[in-house]
């Protein structure tokens, strides 16, 4: 409790790096970029240093940064793998939860949103505030297949569904192999297999 959200941004990448953005205007965008994890927006570099969001990611086609390729619908979507006619597709999501602290230090849910008073002016004097409360931030990874007309969450059946010519050989593969399908690596390493029967 006490410390800056700001301070505790993570990102996607280790640094910012250059991107290749393509605008649906036919122009492009801002080069050193990275995606904000704990804000799930992508950001970048200002000429003064700063570091600003995207304010109208709706205008972007596509972002190209880090092996990856970003989207924008009603959010963020990162394109990791793909083929010719599916792509394989992470979407995160967060939420934020203000939880006061209350008598013996006990933490209580408020289900409202965060007060942001920061000073009270009493006899005129300013004294700032401290609120005493902590911010729960949950995070939710999902991964899906799409096709452009079709988007299903990636499981056994998606893959079957998005690949069914090869369906023995998918459903072989994860019994020997056991993917995770909350996993990265595992999916990707299914996803290339499945792109490999085609």
């Amino acid at each position: 409790m006490g410390e800056s959200l700001s301070a505790q941004f993570y990102y996607r990448f280790p640094t910012f790096a250059h991107a290749s953005v393509k605008l649906k205007s036919g122009g492009a965008g801002p080069s050193k970029m990275n995606f904000n994890l704990l804000v799930c927006e992508m950001q970048f570099i200002d000429p003064h240093g700063d570091t600003l969001s995207i304010a109208k990611p709706q205008d972007i086609d596509s972002i190209s940064l880090g092996g990856s390729i970003f989207f924008y619908k009603d959010g963020y979507q990162e394109q990791i793998a793909s083929t010719n006619s599916v792509k394989l597709l992470i979407i995160r999501k967060v939420t934020y939860e203000p939880i006061e602290i209350g008598a013996m230090g006990l933490r209580t849910r408020t289900g409202v949103g965060i007060k942001n008073y920061s000073s009270l002016i009493a006899n005129s004097v300013e004294k700032q505030l401290t609120l005493n409360v902590d911010i729960d931030i949950a995070m939710e990874t999902t991964y899906f297949l799409n096709t452009g007309n079709e988007m299903l969450k990636a499981g056994k059946s998606a893959f079957l569904t998005m690949f069914p010519k090869n369906s023995d050989a998918i459903q072989g593969y994860i019994k020997a192999n056991k993917p995770s399908f909350n996993k990265e690596q595992d999916l990707k390493k299914l996803f290339d297999y499945c792109a490999g029967l085609q």
